[in-house]
């Protein structure tokens, strides 16, 4: 018995897609501004940022010239149109020596810095700072890079996520994140360099420095006829050295190894001009001279 009805063919006809709208890409916006302090300092700068470049830099004047550069990461969602459409760059006048920039997101108040960088994640605001002499400079941001040149005050950097780079500095340093990596260069003073995982690499230094590492390894670079002296302790890092030493000491202590290196030219008990110390919990610690350090 045949079915009393006959199977026809499906056919769907489709017409022309539509080509997929793209999320807008909004103009750059930048805000500028000068700040006189008076005659005579301190002169303190908090910066509090989200996510972004933090360009640092020096002047014979007693004024700082701010600059910040709103811009969008990449094409926008609508939501981050909206954020980007109501952030705010707000530089306060110094009041006492002490100035405060930040951007702000008015419906964002209030949130935790890494739920507004999360929210924020396709924007960001690169700032320019250009400072009197022995300004104390403070920064704080989620994400991205801290670089800072011929500062000569008191100097506390911190990102989250992203690289920070002094070059020569001559006052206090303290820099820190979780990753990225901290380099200091031709350093005059001292310093305090912590990193979860992220690389430390130290050159040409003069004064005491302490640098913390959970995962990530700490290299320093030195002269062949240096004379400072490096001490560590590491948990389960390895050491590495390719220099001259008048002292090398490594010893096994109640978590890990605790050593020193001293340098050729150094004097046990009389003191070095300047002194790395080096904790890591997993890190590894390398100790190269300039002849050595072309891949570091």
């Amino acid at each position: 018995m045949r079915p009393w009805f006959r199977a026809l063919p499906l056919v769907l006809t489709l017409g022309p897609l539509a080509p997929a709208q793209a999320a807008p890409v909004l103009p750059a916006r930048v805000e500028e501004r000068q700040l006189v302090w008076p005659a005579a300092g301190p002169y303190r700068l908090r910066l509090e940022n989200v996510r972004g470049r933090v360009a640092v830099t020096r002047w014979p004047k007693t004024a700082a010239f701010l600059a910040a550069t709103l811009r969008a990461a990449r094409p926008l969602e609508p939501a981050e149109q909206a954020l980007l459409a109501e952030a705010r760059v707000e530089i306060e006048a110094p009041r006492s020596g002490d100035a405060r920039a930040r951007v702000v997101f008015p419906s964002l108040a209030g949130r935790h810095p890494a739920v507004i960088a999360t929210a924020a994640a396709g924007l960001r605001v690169d700032w320019r700072l250009v400072l009197p002499p022995e300004t104390a400079l403070e920064v704080r941001q989620e994400a991205g890079s801290i670089v800072a040149r011929g500062h000569d005050g008191r100097l506390d950097l911190f990102t989250r996520d992203g690289d920070v780079d002094v070059t020569d500095a001559s006052g206090w340093v303290e820099a820190g994140n979780e990753r990225g990596a901290i380099t200091l260069r031709r350093l005059a003073g001292d310093a305090l360099l912590r990193t979860h995982r992220g690389v430390l690499t130290l050159r040409e230094i003069e004064g005491d420095v302490r640098a913390i590492s959970g995962s990530g390894p700490v290299r320093l670079v030195v002269t062949p006829r240096w004379v400072g002296e490096v001490a560590y302790h590491t948990v389960s890092g390895v050491i590495r050295s390719d220099l001259a030493t008048r002292l090398t000491d490594l010893q096994p202590g109640d978590t890990g190894y605790v050593g020193v290196l001293l340098g050729p030219l150094a004097h046990p008990g009389a003191g070095a001009p300047w002194r790395v110390r080096v904790d890591t919990t997993a890190g590894d610690l390398t100790v190269a001279s300039e002849r050595a350090s072309a891949g570091i």
